[in-house]
């Protein structure tokens, strides 16, 4: 599948496999970077600030909800709350 194929179904809150209605539904980003000619991956510090697991090695993510409008939108959101 190529990446704009990818991008259209994380932009949609549809139900991608059946039983999914009734499943947690969830979504992690795995951020890759590429240094010096390989790819690696990049894991974030959550901010001291937080309430609960605060300066944990971590990758942003979370629970889906009804009210989410997309995977790609919940995992941005949740990048920029771990960052502080």
């Amino acid at each position: 599948m190529d990446q704009e194929k990818w991008r259209e179904r994380l932009l949609t809150n549809e139900e991608l496999f059946i039983g999914e209605k009734t499943a947690f539904r969830s979504a992690v980003l795995i951020p890759l970077v590429q240094l010096k000619g390989e790819w690696c991956v990049l894991f974030e510090v959550r901010s001291s600030k937080m309430r609960t697991q605060p300066g944990d090695i971590c990758f942003p993510g979370g629970r889906i909800d009804p009210t989410d409008e997309s995977p790609l939108l919940l995992l941005c959101g949740k990048h920029m709350k771990n960052l502080g």
